[in-house]
């Protein structure tokens, strides 16, 4: 990819920092969401960040329901209910993969990227974009 001299984004996790060049962190607070679910992104563009929030509030254990005291969730991997996959969905705004009563549980939550990454990623890319275009 870096040698087509396209345009191009990584996202991974923290964990995988050795192998990018130049990630990003982004977390969920950045993006008014209820989870801390940091991600990398490496791009061959500049990316804008947005502000960055500290981590007050405390977080629930992977497959515990968010509660008062602890306000924010883990998604991560392993076996879970209904009513966390759905809190899940709201927590990382995607009402799509909640579940209704009887329906199959999905696991793919865990992997899932929120929504917000995606708009915020997709407006930078479009910005640069449009720059260049413009040039």
């Amino acid at each position: 990819m870096r040698s087509t001299g396209r345009p191009y984004l990584i996202e991974n996790v923290e964990t995988a920092a050795p192998q990018l060049r130049g990630p990003e962190l982004r977390g969920g607070p950045m993006f008014g969401l209820r989870v801390y679910r940091h991600r990398l992104f490496e791009t061959n563009w500049p990316l804008t960040a947005p502000a960055r929030r500290p981590h007050v509030p405390r977080c629930t254990r992977n497959g515990y329901l968010p509660t008062d005291a602890r306000p924010f969730m883990t998604i991560t991997g392993g076996r879970h209910s209904r009513a966390w996959q759905n809190a899940a969905a709201g927590a990382m705004g995607m009402p799509w993969i909640k579940v209704e009563a009887g329906g199959d549980i999905k696991r793919d939550i865990r992997e899932a990227i929120p929504p917000a990454y995606a708009h915020w990623l997709g407006t930078q890319y479009l910005t640069v974009a449009g720059q260049e275009a413009a040039a």
